[in-house]
């Protein structure tokens, strides 16, 4: 059954809202967290989350215009938030600024910005940049994409433009991976049209795009049974930020011992440049778990009762176990599986930025990841936080965070409740119940 004219027409009205309210946020240069900036975040959320209705309630399948319809939306939602200029404190300052450190010759991972030897080394972007008395916590694959960024120019837009490209390519993709295991193709609208993925890629120049671009390029690959490429996603993912990382015991017996190999070169080369200071590469990965705190109010309750480094220990194990339960329980392509390890590592992190959902948002597909993406959208009003005076810290108000987290866990009792049984289809002779799935295709 094909998406009805009415519908369509409404999905268009959808797109045209959300498209007008991104270009309101731009062309205003409205801060962060300012009544103007979260005033167009919530007529583009109302937008999305229409859009998403309709087309779920249908059921059905669209034709092509509709979803190439769909995708030029997303270019226009994403071209104005290229022009406007970047705020100070941005973290792609700190990007252009591990760039140049590298083509100095140094480790970004090792430089303190603050340090006067290396004075010469700033511009008056890179001065702009937040935390300087600490080295880099951003790891190897990240360090090598912003030396590619900045080969062509070292403004922040370049990143930001780098960052949509990522974006618009993770559409395609989605759409490919939706259109392989037998899914709605308009279901691309999840990720396309996502606010916290339009601003997080073309407004603020997160690299977390990439990450994302990554992940469903290895979902696809995997669901193909092109084991090698999904190997060689998978560790360029996790070497770009470690989250991804306790999503490995997804490729458990679902991948060549070569492909394994192959993997390990990759992760070796990525982190050999960063080897010669004699210890590893984690740049300062460690004073963010003891010291830096924002929006992880579960990691906030138990360092009262254990060590930092414990709860991170922690984090990572959990989102492992997991991985490892949902492995066995379902399809390789299950967007489920990619998404909820990542999410319960998140919940036990002390920094839960917005942009870190970044990552979760092309898996955001089916009903039982409907929690997730109501996180996406829930995570957006601490934006707030932005707009506080200097010095005030930053604190999420509690109300803030009840708001937040129990979007997610009203949505997921809904869920459950309404004893949903979906199948996270496969190519015809794969597809099997989401539930009780134990293949290890």
């Amino acid at each position: 059954m094909r998406l009805s004219r009415p519908i369509l027409i409404t999905l268009v009205a959808c797109g045209t809202i959300a498209t007008l309210s991104h270009a309101m946020l731009a062309i205003t240069e409205a801060r962060d967290g300012t009544p103007l900036h979260l005033t167009s975040l919530a007529i583009s959320c109302v937008a999305y989350l229409v859009a998403l209705v309709i087309g779920w309630r249908a059921r059905a399948t669209a034709p092509a215009w509709a979803i190439w319809s769909i995708l030029v939306f997303a270019v226009a939602m994403r071209l104005p938030h290229l022009f406007p200029a970047t705020g100070e404190g941005s973290d792609i300052f700190r990007y252009v600024w591990d760039a140049r450190v590298q083509r100095q010759g140094y480790d970004p991972l090792v430089v303190i910005p603050s340090d006067p030897a290396y004075a010469a080394i700033h511009t008056p972007d890179t001065r702009q940049m937040q935390h300087t008395h600490i080295p880099s916590p951003y790891p190897p694959a990240a360090q090598l994409f912003f030396r590619v960024v900045t080969t062509a120019s070292e403004s922040p837009r370049a990143f930001k433009a780098a960052a949509a490209a990522a974006d618009l390519f993770g559409c395609l993709v989605l759409l490919s991976l939706l259109r392989a295991t037998g899914r709605p193709d308009w279901l691309v609208v999840s990720y396309a049209w996502n606010p916290l993925v339009v601003i997080e890629g073309a407004r603020n120049g997160h690299f977390d795009a990439v990450g994302a671009l990554l992940l469903v390029s290895a979902a696809l690959a995997l669901a193909k049974r092109r084991t090698l490429a999904a190997t060689l996603a998978f560790v360029a993912a996790a070497s770009l930020k470690l989250l991804p990382a306790v999503l490995a015991p997804l490729l458990w017996r679902r991948i060549r011992v070569r492909d394994a190999a192959a993997g390990a070169v990759l992760l070796i080369a990525l982190y050999w440049p960063h080897l010669g200071s004699g210890v590893i590469p984690i740049g300062s990965l460690s004073r963010v778990i003891n010291r830096y705190r924002f929006n992880g109010p579960v990691y906030q309750w138990l360092v009262g009762i254990v060590e930092p480094w414990a709860v991170a220990w922690l984090a990572l194990a959990a989102g492992l176990a997991v991985a490892a339960w949902l492995r066995w329980r379902c399809a390789s392509s299950a967007p489920e599986a990619w998404a909820w390890p990542m999410a319960v590592a998140l919940m036990l992190a002390p920094l839960v930025y917005p942009w870190y959902l970044v990552w979760l948002a092309p898996f955001l597909t089916t009903r039982w990841t409907l929690p997730l993406l109501a996180w996406t959208i829930a995570i957006l009003p601490v934006y707030v936080v932005w707009a506080y005076p200097p010095g005030t810290g930053w604190i999420v108000p509690v109300w803030l965070l009840a708001i937040e987290y129990g979007a997610v866990a009203v949505t997921a009792i809904l869920v459950r409740r309404a004893s949903f049984s979906p199948t996270s289809r496969l190519p015809s002779s794969e597809a099997r119940p989401w539930r009780w799935t134990s293949s290890s295709s």
